[in-house]
This record gives C-alpha cells, structure tokens and sequence, in this order.
C-alpha cells in the first residue's frame, strides 16, 4: 500500500525498546529507512515504535517485529503484509528473520570462560526459548569438546514467568542453593544480563566471591545492569544495529517482491566486553598464571616469548612445557592469539584504520596483520569488519 502522492513506505516497528539492544535494532531499521528515502516510520503515541495494542487500526506496507509467542504469529498473519522477525524467542516462525546468533553466542562465552583457565562450567536460565536452548547447546558442545564437566540449571521459580517477561528472576532462595551447589571455582554463563546481574547479588548474600570461586558472563550487553553490578558483570555483546539495518534491508526487498530467503539470516555477536566479573586465571601453576597474565596485560603491544621470560624468572623450556601443558597452546600460539582477539574488537568497536588496528594490536605492520589475520580467522581484516558494518 504505497503512498501515491510521495511514494513512501509507510513501515511500522513492533519492537519493544525497553531493553538496550531491542532499541539497538530499532535505531538500526531507522537508520536504513532514513538512508532509503523512501520510507515513513509510523509511531504511535509520541513513541517511535509501535504496540500490540496499535495494530487493530494501523495501515501499512510492512513491519519489523520482535515476535514471542503464537498469537502474537496470528494477529500478525492477519494484516497480509511483508513482516520480518528479529526475535529467536521462537523456534520457528511463518515470517522471514534476521537473528542473532544464539549458537555463536553460546561458543564465545564458553571460549571467553575456557580462556580464564576454569575446569568447571554451568548455564543458567529462566524461560524456555529457543534462543536459551541454542545457547545451552553451544556452550554445552564447547566445553565438553574441552574434556571439561557442564551442569544445566534452570530454576523451577522462574519457569513459571509469563512469555516476554524478559526480566524474570528466579527465587532467590532457590537460585542461592543451585549456586551453593556449584563445584567451584565454575564459569558460569546467565542467559542474560539481568540474570546474570541477580547471580553476581545473590553471592554476595551467600558469600561466594566473584569472580575468584564463581566467574559469570552474561548476554546482550546491558551496559547499565553491567555497570552497575559490583563487580561489574561481563558481557557477550549483540550486533542489534546491524540486525535492525539488515531487517529492514530485507523488508524493503520483500515488499519490492523478491522472494523470501529459504532460513533466518544469523548475525554473528560483535564480542565479549570483560568486565570484573571474569577477570580471573584459574591455573594453578603460579608460573603459567603469570604468563598469562603478562600476555592478556600486554595485548597492545609488540612482544615475542623472550619478553615473557624476563618477567616471569623460569626457563624457557621449562615454561614452555607446562604452558603447553595447561594452556593447550604454546606462549607463541596465545601471544598470536590474543593479538588477533584484540585486532578483531578494534575492528568491530572502532573506526580506527587497518594500519592503527595493526600497530594497536601488537603487529609490526599492516602486511604482516593482514597475512597472521587471514592465517587465523581466514578472511581479510577489512572482509571481517565488513560483517559488523550496515553502513
């Protein structure tokens, strides 16, 4: 239904911006609308998003929505107009989706809490979704690939939440003894920041330390739960922007006629923000924790394994052998891989050039950034960052 007299779009947002990285996608699907030149935004009630309760009247060409549940499929159906999903609270849907991606999402918190030396691992949930499986199964797959131990833990207190309750918190009597419970010291991933938040509270008043015995990550990046849990929480951060952009990308092309893509386009998290609340090196060995250490503090700069030994008074063969031994890597093997970890955060989070990325990453040069790049993560620098970038 297309605006005769200007020829506009006429797009609705159903995207619920209470959250952070629902507001993400929601600037994202703006900024494409407002690069298209062809599309009107239509709010409801001086808000810039649209309601459930908005759609008994609105008249439109398309819409991007965060979908939960069924009937929320079925009012939807009714309108017979292109919709595109941005929400993994489903399995499946009848609408084309762009989501993130749940599975990635659970490998990085998994190898983001591998990386801090932990043996023992656990998930927390509350609701059942599909986006909470995905994630389970991940990192499930991630640490027993690790020969490491994994307990799921899903307290019943929670469950009974309603769906899109997005910030239901399990009792905390209930979730206090599944932590107590806990063999530590455990890397726990929390489905969610909020989550994640409530774990990181619920020590303090049992007396688990974190991140010492108990190291929590969580999802989504809620910069202002993050910040202000003490200590402050880690999170795995979402590409929202780009799925925003990308959906309403899509959108556009539906409404043009092109025909719906055959599975969801999966967008990739942007990384992991390390707070406080994983900052720990469970290794035992005082030699290969320092190391570590050494390598995780010096990730800016050009160093070589020499530079290692002189701060840490051992021999080399010595290290190298227990090193090798704890880490599963050699100290070249991590100082390359650190060095790369940190060139891809630059990449994602900053603007700054491939040749600032290069020299702030620890590489003498560009050419040999770009050569170790493609080696390790087997594309171009400027092809990497191309997957985060809408613009």
């Amino acid at each position: 239904m297309l605006c005769e007299m200007h020829g506009l779009r006429h797009i609705g947002l159903l995207v619920d911006i209470q959250e952070e990285y629902p507001r993400s996608i929601v600037q994202g699907a703006i900024r494409y609308g407002r690069a298209s030149g062809r599309w009107q935004i239509m709010a409801k009630r001086c808000r810039p998003v649209l309601c459930w309760e908005d759609l008994d009247c609105w008249k439109g060409d398309g819409i991007v929505a965060w979908v939960r549940e069924g009937g929320e499929v079925e009012r939807l159906r009714r309108l017979n107009v292109p919709i595109v999903n941005v929400s993994n609270w489903l399995a499946e849907t009848p609408f084309p989706s762009v989501l993130s991606d749940s599975r990635a999402i659970g490998r990085l918190a998994a190898e983001h809490l591998l990386e801090r030396g932990l043996k023992r691992f656990a998930y927390l949930r509350v609701l059942d979704t599909a986006y909470a499986r995905d994630r389970e199964s991940a990192f499930a797959e991630t640490v027993r690939g690790e020969g490491y131990p994994y307990q799921a833990l899903c307290p019943r207190s929670a469950v009974s939440g309603r769906v899109g309750e997005l910030t239901s918190d399990p009792d905390t009597e209930e979730l206090a003894a599944m932590l107590q419970s806990l063999e530590r010291p455990v890397g726990v991933l929390a489905v969610t920041d909020f989550l994640g938040r409530h774990i990181i509270e619920t020590c303090q008043g049992i007396g688990i330390h974190v991140p010492d015995e108990l190291a929590v990550v969580g999802v989504d990046n809620e910069t202002l739960f993050c910040e202000m849990a003490e200590p402050q929480l880690s999170s795995v951060a979402l590409a929202g922007e780009q799925m925003g952009f990308q959906a309403a990308s899509l959108l556009d092309r539906l409404m043009d006629g092109e025909e719906r893509p055959r599975a969801p386009l999966l967008v990739p998290p942007t990384g992991i923000i390390a707070r406080h609340s994983t900052d720990v090196l469970a290794i035992d060995d005082p030699k290969v924790a320092a190391s570590v250490r050494f390598i995780r503090d010096n990730a800016a700069r050009n160093f070589d394994v020499s530079d290692i030994i002189r701060a840490v008074p051992v021999s080399r063969r010595s290290l190298e052998i227990r090193f090798r031994k704890i880490v599963g890597r050699s100290l070249h093997e991590e100082i390359r891989r650190v060095h790369i970890q940190r060139a891809k955060t630059l990449l994602i989070q900053t603007d700054l050039t491939i040749p600032s990325v290069a020299e702030s990453s620890g590489f003498n040069g560009p050419d040999r950034f770009r050569v170790a790049f493609v080696h390790e993560v087997g594309m171009t620098p400027t092809a990497y960052r191309q997957q985060f970038t809408t613009r």
